[in-house]
């Protein structure tokens, strides 16, 4: 059973949870664009994963700043701020080196923190990941309005159905509705509202549209795994090929069937490649 605690630092309060205590090498969770991670554990096959790792490995989870169950702020966190909750998990739980596994937009913090932080990351694995915001650097040749235009619009829309769970759904694999509670989306509702509001989530795909670590993706020298479906409805494919493609050495698993998500993996064949890839950087097994 899991059990939420919480750090402080100055004004910063962040949730996290502690699984398989007593194992001597530590994995961050580093969440995506939003998080909460009591809800997290309601989709089917979340903690059964989280268990998986927690044989081998001190997991930690965390909510980020400003969303779930951390303590709100009045403004979206910068990549400097999000490499910051990474140390304070680090700090607070007595952890000198750890493997980061980043998800979605954590796949760009914990890049970048590889990259600024190589002596306190061991290895990394990125799921779903992007080294920036998709089709807006396929026009740098535009005037910057029209690009803020064509976020503005990306974001508005985003926004205005946040709270419906359209987002989440359309973040999950097809397979996955097949063995979804009845009234599941609800859930998926109730995700969205619980961890993050409307003008604070606006705020935050504002920033994150105009985040770009791919100048410091060569800097990058932990063994990196970058996992991408080819079903992801959030972050296209080509993506994911990219951060592949700037880490110098990094293994690719390219998977189908999974969409924007990692955790579904009812035959254990996503956490079989994890743990071959963390016992063996070399050597990746495909599903």
């Amino acid at each position: 059973m899991f059990k939420t605690k919480y750090l402080e630092r100055c004004d910063i309060k962040l949730a996290y949870q502690v699984f398989g205590e007593g194992n001597t090498e530590d994995l961050i969770f580093v969440p995506g664009i939003v998080s909460h991670i009591e809800h997290c554990h309601k989709f089917p096959g979340f903690t059964k994963f989280i268990e998986k790792l927690s044989k081998h490995y001190r997991v930690l989870l965390f909510d980020k700043r400003g969303s779930g169950l951390s303590k709100r702020i009045d403004h979206a966190p910068s990549l400097e701020e999000r490499l910051s909750d990474i140390d304070f998990m680090m700090e607070e739980n007595s952890s000198e080196k750890a493997i980061l596994l980043g998800y979605s937009e954590g796949a760009q913090v914990s890049a970048l923190y590889a990259a600024s932080n190589p002596s306190k990351v061991s290895k990394m694995i990125l799921v779903s990941g992007l080294p920036h915001s998709s089709k807006l650097e396929k026009l740098w040749w535009m005037p910057k309005l029209f690009k803020y235009l064509i976020l503005k619009r990306r974001v508005d829309k985003t926004v205005r159905d946040w709270g419906k769970g359209f987002f989440m759904e359309k973040s999950l694999p097809k397979e996955f509705f097949k063995v979804m509670p009845t009234g599941f989306h609800e859930e998926l509702s109730r995700f969205e509202t619980d961890a993050i509001a409307p003008e604070s989530l606006k705020k935050l795909l504002y920033k994150s549209g105009r985040h770009d670590v791919t100048p410091f993706l060569k800097n990058v020298k932990t063994p990196t795994l970058v996992v991408h479906s080819k079903d992801d409805r959030i972050v296209p494919y080509y993506l994911g090929k990219k951060l592949n493609e700037f880490i110098d050495g990094s293994q690719f698993l390219s998977i189908d069937g999974l969409g924007h998500s990692f955790f579904y993996d009812p035959k254990s064949l996503i956490i079989t490649s994890f743990l071959a890839f963390l016992s063996n950087p070399k050597k990746v097994n495909s599903p």
